[in-house]
């Protein structure tokens, strides 16, 4: 009786292996979620990823690699997650939070990715402040990028911000171009903001000073305790 018992136990675990094998082998497609948060994103960008993610189809097993994939294809996306059900998988996936416009082409985003700036609607990037490098690679430097982006935010439409190196980066005033600050990695913005007046500024442009042109003044803050103002040519 023991022995009969066994025999049905194993077939009934034999015809659930089949049952099983026949799911896990059975293809599965893919939708993107209605409720994808990419607001951010260009329309015809979202359109694209939904495109992408409607061509995918794989075995049951092997649906974790639709993740990896949609990641590696638009790695403007920050979280991408899966709901399964009846042989169809919705497709959930979040953008990343732009964050600062570099070199006008590029997008850093808050999952420290530089993201082309054709990806993000016009609206969006208007709202950014943004910065020129020298070389990207500054922005690959995690100390290099929370300085930059900590600039960035305190001097946001009052300079316009050149980095040449940690040691030197320019601050064109956004609203008069003949005065030029001349900062370094480590420069606070607030004690920039408080040393350099528009009282200063005034002083400067009212000067008269020999030769043709209009002249362009430097503001050196990089010092401790004390700035110095010089020529830096005419316009």
């Amino acid at each position: 009786m023991l022995g009969k018992k066994v025999r049905i136990l194993f077939l009934v675990l034999v015809a659930g292996g089949v049952v099983l094998k026949k799911q896990l082998a059975h293809t599965v497609f893919f939708t993107l979620s209605p409720y994808a948060q990419l607001t951010p994103l260009a329309p015809e960008y979202g359109q694209q990823i939904a495109s992408f993610v409607a061509q995918q189809q794989t075995s049951f097993c092997q649906v974790k690699r639709c993740l990896t994939t949609t990641l590696h294809q638009f790695p403007v996306l920050k979280k991408i997650t899966l709901s399964c059900m009846k042989g169809r998988c919705v497709v959930h996936v979040q953008a990343a939070r732009p964050l600062l416009v570099v070199n006008e082409h590029h997008v850093l985003t808050d999952t420290h990715q530089l993201v082309d700036q054709s990806v993000w609607k016009q609206e969006v990037l208007d709202t950014l402040p943004s910065v020129t490098v020298s070389d990207l690679l500054v922005v690959a430097s995690p100390v290099h990028e929370q300085q930059l982006k900590k600039l960035a935010y305190a001097f946001h439409k009052k300079y316009h911000i050149a980095w040449l190196d940690e040691s030197d980066i320019r601050f064109q005033d956004a609203s008069e171009p003949r005065i030029t600050l001349i900062g370094c990695s480590t420069t606070e913005p607030d004690l920039v903001l408080t040393q350099v007046s528009n009282q200063l500024k005034e002083s400067l442009l009212s000067r008269k000073t020999k030769g043709n042109g209009l002249a362009q003044w430097c503001i050196d803050v990089r010092f401790k305790n004390q700035i110095i103002v010089f020529l830096g040519g005419r316009a």
